[in-house]
């Protein structure tokens, strides 16, 4: 099966449900975005938002940062998303990094 999915990062909410709608309404598969702890916007809660105003694509990490995060609330977050989107929620789950940062100091 091939999937058809749209990369992209959250910069305000008007830009980000706006792109969330025009995935949808361009037949898109899904709507993914990274996760980069401190770097940018939690992806859980943008992803929820973006199925607030869609039904249809599927939404998700295209990357959870494994090595950051806690297993225990990766699990929560991904099925409250799921159970917010009516079973939209995908992950996408491996070892990641935080962009920024070189042997655990700023760069």
């Amino acid at each position: 099966m091939v999937s058809v999915t749209v990369q992209a990062l959250p910069r305000d909410a008007a830009s980000w449900l706006d792109l969330a709608r025009e995935v949808e309404a361009r037949g898109f598969d899904a709507l993914t975005t990274a996760d980069h702890p401190g770097s940018i916007a939690s992806p859980f809660v943008a992803l929820a938002a973006a199925g607030a105003v869609t039904s249809r694509i599927g939404l998700g990490s295209y990357v959870t940062n494994g090595g950051v995060r806690e297993p225990q609330h990766v699990a929560a977050d991904v099925a409250t998303l799921d159970v917010v989107s009516g079973g939209r929620a995908r992950l996408g789950l491996g070892a990641g990094h935080t962009p920024g940062r070189v042997a655990g100091r700023r760069a």
